[in-house]
């Protein structure tokens, strides 16, 4: 990196204080790199931007290679560009601490991503694209210390960011493994559609993860190409928690869901399969004690159906007092948490009728579903 900070440098010292500079960083899928593309070099390449005297103005995802080209064998597959818009920092910018930084993060960065969502950005590039403004906030800045006094990298800087933009998003729980916050972010574009594997690799860079371990861990399959979550019905049938060598949050709840609406399956053997995976955390963790939280399912207030089917008040009640029933048995677990309270707003997606998340055993005014009676039941019950 030292040939790119002296280039980065002398592009700096060339520059004027109106005019932005436009850099282009290319990701590339290396077959040399045992866990595929992280975001490290990312950081690396920031940190050579920031150590040059430049502040980052914004970021934005380009895709830039057709994904059906021919390349050489054993070559570097360019996967997809970030535009960076940059600009001269002043020499008599000030030093702030590590919680002014964070004061700043969550001021400024609701507004940015407002915007950037208005500008056309999809969400599985939305992570990529908040780095921008938030970049933006440390890099106007001649160093942001630690409490130690340190000064913060940009390694550790884009941590923050992300932290921030996730408590936002109020949909992404950093507590997931990063599998399952890629398939999230995933789902919420386009459900179980495959698209071009550049904007999956965009996606896991953004998630410190790449699209090898995705593809190893089970959540995604690779169509040569092009890259899909795998469909419920191709998630292997003998498949146990306690075997899985690269086990995930998104796993688990799919080979719930796909028992639970197996024909040959039902609540019975939903419930085992839940035990099945308890078993296994236990196995893993040893004594530790167990909290399960955001177990739950969309329902629509006012629906009902014999027997249940997805996104009425009956399935969202039966699901959860499943969950609730199954954990309660495991003196281990000692806490059980639905998601979530109440139903909330959320951005337009395929999966959010209404532009709701309808997850909430009340509704958004708190009128009470027939999940919130069943709890309190089970609570009474306890």
């Amino acid at each position: 990196m030292k040939g790119m900070g002296a280039a980065l440098t002398a592009m700096q010292g060339a520059a004027t204080d109106g005019e932005p500079l436009s850099i282009y960083y290319a990701f590339k899928q290396s077959e040399l790199a045992e866990e595929g593309v992280t975001s490290a070099g990312w950081a690396s390449f920031l940190q050579a931007v920031f150590n040059a005297g430049l502040l980052v103005d914004g970021t934005w995802p380009v895709r830039t290679e057709l994904s059906n080209r021919m390349i050489a064998k054993d070559a570097n597959a360019l996967a997809s560009s970030i535009v960076l818009v940059c600009r001269k920092r002043p020499t008599d910018a000030p030093v702030i601490a590590r919680a002014d930084f964070m004061r700043l993060l969550k001021r400024e960065l609701p507004d940015a991503i407002d915007n950037i969502r208005k500008a056309g950005v999809g969400p599985v590039d939305m992570q990529q694209s908040v780095i921008g403004p938030g970049m933006g906030v440390f890099s106007r800045h001649a160093k942001v210390l630690e409490d130690d006094d340190s000064a913060m990298t940009v390694k550790t800087a884009l941590a923050l960011i992300n932290r921030v933009w996730e408590e936002i998003e109020n949909e992404l729980d950093a507590a997931f493994d990063a599998e399952t916050q890629v398939a999230l972010a995933w789902y919420g574009s386009y459900g179980f559609d495959a698209r071009a594997s550049g904007e999956l690799i965009t996606l896991a860079t953004a998630k410190n993860t790449s699209d090898r371990a995705l593809f190893q861990s089970g959540v995604f399959e690779n169509l040569s190409g092009r890259a899909a979550l795998v469909a419920r019905d191709k998630l292997p049938p003998g498949w146990t928690p306690a075997a899985d060598k690269h086990l995930t949050v998104w796993e688990c709840v799919q080979h719930t869901a796909r028992v639970l609406n197996a024909p040959d399956g039902g609540g019975e053997e939903a419930a085992a399969t839940l035990e099945r995976e308890v078993t296994a955390l236990r196995a893993r963790h040893g004594d530790k004690p167990i909290i399960y939280t955001q177990f739950g399912a969309d329902a629509i207030a006012g629906t009902h159906s014999e027997p249940s089917e997805m996104w009425i008040e009956d399935y969202q009640a039966q699901l959860i007092a499943l969950y609730y029933e199954t954990l309660r048995k495991h003196p281990y677990v000692v806490g059980r948490h639905p998601w979530a309270f109440a139903d909330f707003k959320t951005p337009q997606s395929i999966i959010r009728v209404s532009g709701l998340n309808q997850k909430g055993v009340f509704t958004r005014d708190r009128r009470p579903k027939l999940a919130a009676t069943r709890l309190r039941e089970l609570w009474t019950k306890a």
